[in-house]
């Protein structure tokens, strides 16, 4: 039988995640902005990285997205002196 988790999130005005509740059987007693229902793959792979992940908006539904990396800006290779 296939195994189903909840994830509880608040998020600030870009999407990012402020707070996660996230377990198999959880009572949420204060409001959350979003929710989602994972199985234990996805949760695997969620749980650990949270804070890598936000919630973004595709039309009306909520779907809970790996932010985008940091681009790194490209290092000058040294030039040697010209006497």
């Amino acid at each position: 039988m296939e195994r189903f988790y909840q994830i509880f999130i608040t998020v600030d005005d870009e999407g990012n995640i402020t707070t996660a509740e996230m377990g198999r059987y959880i009572i949420r007693l204060e409001p959350c902005d979003f929710f989602f229902v994972v199985n234990e793959e996805e949760y695997k792979e969620i749980e650990p990285n949270i804070k890598n992940y936000k919630v973004a908006l595709n039309g009306y539904r909520s779907e809970l997205v790996l932010k985008e990396s940091v681009e790194e800006t490209p290092t000058e290779t040294p030039t040697e002196p010209t006497n």
